[in-house]
């Protein structure tokens, strides 16, 4: 042994006993495959200037990935300061920057040096030996990696590394069966809390392997071992079979893992057998689960009739409420009988505005009955709810785009009735129903405050309506530029007031700058349109001079290029 690797060993004791304190921080500081780890800060406390400066000198070679300038830098480093508390450090970031050089032969020379004279100093020596498996793995030496992660797990304080979970992971990745239960298992306990992520990610796997192979009561116990399967670990109380935390999870998980082929029959009706029979006892309260577990049994005998049969006796199991009927609804999409025997049950005066949302959505768009939906409004308790709750039901895009009569019929029963109907307008105008638009605009314009907007979209109903002066002469009433300023155009254009056209396009954009260069590139399209060519030339060109770097340039350059004219000049570029 050389005189400096003697002098590493006299401080394995000092550096032992820092280490012991500084683990206990070490939760913010947990070990990533991926990240490269630092040098603990209650080492970085104890180092002189001299020392601190040339370490940092070494790590931002090794951040710049200057690895042979890095390795040269920690040689340097443990020649000048051999009795230094950061020498494991340096030794390991050496042994990292020669794998990190694909000389992965000689870094795993250098990352036993760390294993061999600081065993003690386990965040880095558990480092060392990780990554000795990962360069055997690089380097096609499997079980020489698999020795050396087995290793590293095999190891009391080794093992309660981050970076023992990574090694778990991949030993549990490569041996498949029970073994890879055991190391998942060991990532999900031994890392609970200081490393949740791996802890989750060894979790899942768990879960999904006792869900998959059918086995609850395994996954009972495992979950018990767990303190629940949230995020972080709970205080259980109580036996498991009465937890709903327990069953709600079991539920999903069975949901995600219950893909089958249709080769694959014979196992999904195993599958879902074992489930619905598992799901069988559970709490009688729990009636959304109780529904899901005779959905399983579906899944597994496709019986229609039975399962129907089970949906009627746990519905009168208890007594109706709205509520109740609500959830049902939706256990039928495709059932009209069903749909209408459970809306005859529907009181409707139970139903707060939110869940007025839920039923009209539910019969729109999964039950697609827009005459069920149509009495359901008159079931809704309207006269109870305020103007504003009746805005937000009505203005509910899944309801006025799947049937703009059903928001009309709850509209028109507001407090305020031009305000009813200005929402109205702006329903129809979205889903383009002109003609019961305008019905509603020789009210609203009467009203001041939306007057403006009703001319707007009055003069675009009579547009859209083929009625082109009327609609310019609604738009003219409207205060709505420069939106009114450009439809005005389009009727010109429709017209065949080219000249009226293009000067309400420059009108735009004297007055309105953020919409300059859209209004300059629609004028040009009117003189294209209008087979005006040297006009539609001359405004390309003014568009390039006048909003260079804007998206409406770029396409001016893009057509004068295809008309394979010289780019320049211009009428409009003189300003």
């Amino acid at each position: 042994m050389n005189q400096t690797m003697i002098s590493f060993v006299r401080l394995g004791v000092i550096r032992c006993v820092l280490l012991m304190g500084a683990l206990g921080a070490l939760g913010s500081e947990s070990l990533q495959a991926q990240q490269e780890l630092g040098l603990i800060s209650a080492y970085a406390g104890k180092l002189d200037p001299f020392e601190s400066h040339q370490i940092k000198q070494a790590d931002e070679a090794f951040a710049q990935k200057k690895y042979g300038a890095a390795r040269a830098a920690y040689d340097s480093f443990l020649l000048e300061f051999p009795q230094s508390i950061a020498v494991a450090y340096a030794v390991y970031r050496k042994g990292r920057s020669l794998h990190l050089e694909n000389k992965r032969f000689e870094a795993i020379k250098v990352y036993q040096e760390v294993i061999d004279y600081f065993p003690s100093d386990v965040y880095y020596a558990t480092a060392a030996l990780y990554y000795i498996g990962d360069a055997n793995w690089e380097n096609g030496d499997k079980p020489k990696a698999l020795a050396a992660w087995n290793q590293l797990i095999d190891d009391a304080d080794y093992r309660k590394q981050g970076l023992a979970a990574f090694a778990l992971n991949r030993l549990a990745s490569v041996s498949g069966g029970e073994q890879a239960i055991k190391y998942f298992s060991l990532v999900a306990k031994e890392f609970r809390r200081s490393n949740p992520q791996a802890s989750k990610e060894a979790m899942n796997r768990i879960i999904d392997h006792y869900v998959s192979s059918r086995k609850e009561p395994e996954l009972r116990a495992f979950y018990t071992e767990m303190s629940g399967f949230q995020d972080a670990p709970v205080e259980l109380k109580g036996e498991v079979a009465d937890d709903r935390n327990y069953w709600v999870f079991l539920k999903e998980k069975v949901k995600a893992r219950g893909q089958f082929s249709e080769t694959q029959l014979a196992q999904r009706k195993a599958y879902f057998q074992y489930w619905a029979t598992q799901m069988a006892g559970i709490n009688p309260e729990w009636q959304d689960l109780l529904t899901e577990r005779i959905q399983f049994q579906l899944d597994a005998d496709g019986d229609w009739a039975k399962r129907n049969k089970e949906l009627d006796q746990l519905f009168a199991s208890k007594p109706v409420s709205d509520g109740r009927v609500l959830y049902w609804l939706k256990l039928y999409p495709n059932q009209k009988d069903k749909q209408t025997e459970y809306f005859s049950k529907l009181n409707g005066k139970e139903l707060k505005p939110p869940q007025a949302v839920d039923l009209l959505i539910t019969i729109l768009r999964d039950l697609k009955n827009p005459e069920m939906a149509k009495s359901a409004v008159g079931k809704l308790p309207l006269s109870t709810y305020s103007d504003q709750e009746k805005e937000s039901i009505a203005m509910n895009n899944e309801i006025w785009q799947r049937n703009p009569e059903i928001s009309r019929d709850i509209l028109m029963t507001m407090k305020d009735p031009n305000y009813g109907k200005w929402k109205l307008l702006s329903i129809y105008d979205a889903v383009t129903q002109s003609t019961k638009a305008l019905e509603l605009t020789d009210d609203l314009v009467a009203v001041p405050s939306v007057a403006s907007g009703t001319y707007f979209y009055k003069g675009r109903a009579l547009y859209r309506l083929g009625k082109h002066e009327e609609a310019i002469a609604a738009l003219r009433q409207s205060q709505q530029q420069p939106d009114s300023n450009f439809l005005i155009a389009e009727a010109m254009v429709r017209l065949g007031q080219v000249d009226q056209a293009v000067g309400q396009l420059r009108e735009i954009e004297n007055f309105f700058k953020p919409q300059a260069s859209e209004a300059a590139w629609r004028a040009a399209i009117v003189y294209r349109d209008a087979g005006r060519r040297d006009d539609y030339v001359a405004a390309l060109r003014g568009i390039m001079k006048k909003y260079p770097g804007s998206a409406q340039s770029s396409s001016a350059h893009q057509e004068l290029e295809k008309m394979g004219i010289r780019i320049g000049g211009g009428v409009d570029a003189k300003s």
